[in-house]
């Protein structure tokens, strides 16, 4: 994955190319649970993950026709990925400041987000963003 930026720039390659290089240089398990499906499903989106997954298929020892990789690469249709409930604008109206540590601690939710199976909600992110917030705001003295 580390060389799909420098030889998407080298071959000139399109965003949507060098998004298939990264898929494909990021293959590397040769099974999946159902909790790593739903994460990959949705940061690679459904085109993205089904690329993955056969990708990852093909890999491992699985027959062709084997049931349990079939679940996993019929997700997308059993599934739709929820939408990260928060917003810059949330975490500024928590009176966060306009700059990337507004960006970082929303990356930093997300990645919670997503290893906890998606489960926390608007109400529980606000509340982590606001104890983030206070916890990056130098200390007065």
């Amino acid at each position: 994955t580390e060389d799909a930026q420098r030889l998407s720039d080298r071959f000139r390659l399109s965003n949507a190319e060098r998004k298939q290089l990264e898929i494909y240089g990021a293959v590397r398990p040769t099974s999946i649970d159902e909790r790593e499906a739903r994460s990959l499903l949705y940061t690679l989106g459904p085109s993205g993950y089904l690329e993955f997954t056969v990708m990852a298929h093909a890999r491992s020892d699985a027959p062709v026709k084997s049931k349990r990789w079939a679940a996993i690469h019929n997700l997308p249709q059993q599934w739709t990925a929820p939408t990260f409930p928060l917003k810059g604008d949330d975490l500024l109206k928590l009176g966060g400041a306009k700059g990337p540590s507004i960006g970082q601690i929303l990356q930093q939710l997300e990645r919670q987000w997503i290893n906890e199976s998606f489960s926390a909600g608007r109400e529980e992110l606000l509340a982590r963003a606001t104890l983030l917030l206070a916890q990056s705001q130098p200390a007065s003295s």
